[in-house]
C-alpha cells in the first residue's frame, strides 16, 4: 500500500513538473527534490547526472544559439524539469519496489515483468561484451577499435531488441493483450 501511495505521489509530481512553466515553482521543485535526495542517499550518482548534464549543455546551447525569443526563459525551465524529475526518479528508484506499487494491476505487472528481465537480458550481455573486448586487448584500444565495438554493440543491440519486440508482442497477443 505503501509503495502506491509513493507511485501516485511521483506521477502526480512528474506531472506538475512537465506541465508547470513558473520558473519560481520549478525552482523550488528542484530544490525540495535535491534535498529529498541528498537527505536520503549516500553517494551521487556520477554515471547518470554526467550524461544528463551533457546533453542538457548540448540542447540549452543549441537552442541558445538559434536566437528565439524567451530562450532564456525555455532553457531554464527545460533545466529545471530535467534536473528535478531525474532526482525524483531517482529518489522514487531506490525508496520503491515497483513491482508492489504495480500489483494492483496483472497487466501492468507483467509488462513490467517482461521490460525487467529485457533490461537485466541487455545489461549482462552489454557486459560481457565489453569485457571480452578488454580482455582481446594488450593495452589502451585506438579510437578505431573503440567505434568498432560500439558500432558492432549497438548494430547487435538494436537487432535482438527488433526481434525480441515481434516475439514479445506475438506472445501478448496470443494471450490476450491487444483488441486488434
Amino acid at each position: 500500500m505503501k509503495e502506491r501511495f509513493f507511485l501516485l505521489i511521483y506521477l502526480i509530481f512528474v506531472a506538475f513538473v512537465s506541465s508547470t512553466a513558473n520558473v519560481t515553482a520549478l525552482t523550488l521543485a528542484s530544490t525540495l527534490t535535491v534535498a529529498l535526495f541528498l537527505l536520503t542517499q549516500t553517494e551521487f550518482p556520477l554515471k547518470l547526472a554526467i550524461p544528463t548534464a551533457t546533453i542538457n549543455s548540448v540542447v540549452s546551447i543549441s537552442y541558445f544559439l538559434s536566437k528565439k525569443p524567451d530562450c532564456t526563459l525555455f532553457i531554464t525551465t527545460f533545466n529545471l524539469r530535467v534536473f528535478t524529475i531525474m532526482f525524483l526518479t531517482l529518489l522514487f528508484s531506490r525508496r520503491v519496489n515497483l513491482f508492489r506499487a504495480l500489483s494492483f494491476s496483472p497487466t501492468l505487472s507483467i509488462l513490467l515483468t517482461v521490460t525487467y528481465s529485457q533490461i537485466t537480458i541487455f545489461r549482462s550481455t552489454f557486459i560481457n561484451f565489453r569485457e571480452a573486448f578488454r580482455s582481446r586487448l594488450m593495452e589502451k584500444p585506438e579510437k578505431k577499435d573503440a567505434y568498432r565495438f560500439i558500432s558492432s554493440s549497438t548494430y547487435y543491440f538494436l537487432n535482438t531488441a527488433f526481434r525480441n519486440s515481434e516475439e514479445i508482442a506475438q506472445a501478448m497477443k496470443s494471450r490476450g493483450f491487444f483488441s486488434d
